[in-house]
């Protein structure tokens, strides 16, 4: 595969750690995407407002503790590379959970804060933070019948 990436020039990284590198992709949209669907906010809200900076790093404490529980083994330098990233996404942009929400669509939820609390049940971890915004979000979705 490599090669074949090589050949047509596009760039590509070769993780020694995909299973990691999967959870922090993970990580990351449960605390950016469902924050600013809720918060109906690009992602400047999240890059300037302390309030809502600490509703994602909330929701990305708990899926760091349920990853530990599995040997995935996230931390809070995690958390923090994934606020880094944020820094350099437009500010004008948005995530595609709350274009979801825009257009009045089905989001991601389930397999976002859904799939984490019901993995957090299985191995006895709260997650209070990530009930919350599953119910938030599953609520705007609910509204969209309305």
């Amino acid at each position: 595969m490599k090669d074949i990436f090589d050949k047509a020039k596009i760039n590509y990284e070769i993780s020694d750690n995909i299973l990691k590198k999967m959870w922090w992709k993970y990580m990351t949209n449960i605390g950016l995407n469902q924050i600013t669907a809720i918060l109906n906010a690009t992602y400047q809200v999240l890059q300037e407002i302390e309030y809502a900076q600490e509703l994602a790093k909330e929701a990305m404490r708990e899926t760091v503790l349920i990853s530990q529980s599995i040997n995935i083994n996230l931390t809070e330098e995690d958390i923090d590379r994934a606020m880094e990233m944020l820094k350099q996404l437009d500010p004008k942009g948005k995530s595609s959970m709350l274009q979801d929400v825009e257009a009045k669509r089905k989001t991601e939820v389930e397999m976002f804060s859904g799939k984490l609390c019901r993995m957090g049940g299985n191995v006895n971890i709260p997650t209070p933070t990530n009930r919350t915004l599953y119910n938030l979000i599953r609520t705007i979705e609910d509204t969209h019948t309305y």
